[in-house]
C-alpha cells in the first residue's frame, strides 16, 4: 500500500527517482547472484586442479588476461550503482524537502498535515538510495578480493 503510493501516487520526479533506484537495486542483485554462481563454479574447478579449462589460447599471459576479464565482468555495474545510488536518493531527498517548504509557504503553516507527505517521500528516497548502494558496494569489494584469490590460484596451477 505505502510502496504503491510512493511509486504511483506522487510527484513525477520523485516517482522517477524511486523507479530508477528500484531498477538499480534489481540490476545490482542480478549481478550479485550471477557472480556468486560464476565464482563458485570457478572455485570448484580450481580446487580440483582443472586449470586446463581456463587455458584457451595456449599463451599463459593471454589466458590469465581473459580469465581476469571474466572475473571482473559486472563489477563496473556494481561500482557504478554503489557510487551513484546514494546521490540519486539524495536528489530525491532535496526535491521532497523543496516541496515541503513550498507547501509550508503556500499554507502559511508548518503543521504535520502540510509537511508529512513531502518529507516522508524525501526520507524514503534516501532509504531507497542506500538500499540500492550498500549491497552493491559490499558485493563489489567481496568479488574484487575473491577474484584476486582465484586469479592467484590459476597462476599457481598454470606454473
Amino acid at each position: 500500500m505505502i510502496l504503491n503510493k510512493l511509486l504511483f501516487n506522487t510527484d513525477a520526479v520523485i516517482a522517477l527517482t524511486f523507479w530508477l533506484l528500484l531498477l538499480m537495486s534489481v540490476l545490482s542483485w542480478a549481478v550479485i547472484f550471477n557472480k556468486l554462481v560464476q565464482y563458485n563454479l570457478i572455485a570448484k574447478k580450481l580446487a580440483k586442479g582443472e586449470a586446463k579449462s581456463f587455458q584457451t589460447t595456449g599463451k599463459e599471459e593471454q589466458d590469465l588476461y581473459l580469465f581476469k576479464e571474466k572475473l571482473e565482468s559486472g563489477l563496473v555495474t556494481l561500482a557504478t550503482i554503489g557510487s551513484s545510488a546514494p546521490f540519486i536518493g539524495l536528489f530525491g531527498t532535496v526535491w521532497g524537502i523543496y516541496f515541503a517548504l513550498i507547501d509550508i509557504s503556500a499554507s502559511g503553516s508548518a503543521s504535520i498535515d502540510v509537511v508529512a507527505k513531502p518529507m516522508g517521500e524525501a526520507l524514503v528516497a534516501t532509504a531507497f538510495g542506500l538500499f540500492a548502494a550498500i549491497p552493491a558496494v559490499i558485493a563489489f569489494n567481496v568479488f574484487k578480493v575473491k577474484g584476486r584469490s582465484l586469479l592467484q590460484k590459476l597462476r599457481f596451477l598454470i606454473d
